[in-house]
């Protein structure tokens, strides 16, 4: 707590940074303590600690109260000095606020950062599936289509007594026959050539056999 004559500047300095209250002239130790703007002016750092000086401008006598200081200041170390007058006392001071709505701001951030973060692993997850389906499309090839063509075909010959041996057109002529044989095959083949854009539209393909083979009863 600060009290100050009129029209003086006041300095404060301490080694980290609570409230410090600071009364000038006892007797301005009666009423409430207001509010003291300060601005910061100076700092010198250490290797474990800063000096921080601030200053600030009073108008009048009474009680002032500079708020805002870090919760690590070190109070033996708080001090306050005047231009012209007299400081009556300097009290340093911890001051606990209801926090609820803040907690819950906090909570709420909370909340949203690990949100952020499996949003965050989800897109690296899709991203890795997308780049595998990639992958493996890449190594995909779509292939010619293939033409399977069976065939089957028997030997015959003309059965006893049916050729006409009757003069007249059909002399010669077998009208029934016997199997005297029969078999079947199996071919694979793919068409290979290019199709014309100039009109009229034409395709000159060339049938290339991959495969062809008889086929047996076994």
């Amino acid at each position: 707590m600060l009290s100050v004559a009129p029209h003086r500047h006041a300095r404060t300095g301490d080694t980290a940074m609570h409230t410090i209250l600071v009364p000038f002239f006892a007797a301005a130790l009666l009423g409430d303590p207001k509010p003291l703007a300060t601005r910061l002016d100076e700092v010198t750092l250490y290797a474990n600690t800063a000096l921080v000086h601030r200053t600030a401008s009073v108008a009048e006598d009474g009680k002032w109260v500079v708020e805002g200081l870090p919760v690590s200041v070190d109070e033996s170390n708080v001090r306050v000095r005047l231009t012209s007058g007299e400081v009556v006392g300097v009290e340093v001071r911890s001051r606990e606020r209801l926090t609820s709505a803040n907690e819950r701001v906090e909570a709420l951030r909370k909340e949203l950062l690990a949100l952020q973060r499996e949003q965050k692993g989800a897109d690296d997850q899709a991203a890795v599936l997308r780049a595998m389906g990639e992958h493996l499309a890449s190594l995909l090839k779509a292939e010619e289509p293939r033409y399977v063509v069976y065939s089957w075909a028997q030997t015959l010959r003309p059965a006893a007594g049916a050729v006409v041996t009757a003069p007249g057109p059909f002399f010669g002529m077998a009208t029934n026959y016997v199997v005297t044989g029969e078999f079947a095959t199996k071919t694979v083949l793919r068409f290979e050539g290019a199709l014309s854009t100039n009109a009229p539209v034409t395709q000159t393909l060339r049938p290339v056999v991959e495969e062809h083979r008889v086929l047996t009863t076994d």
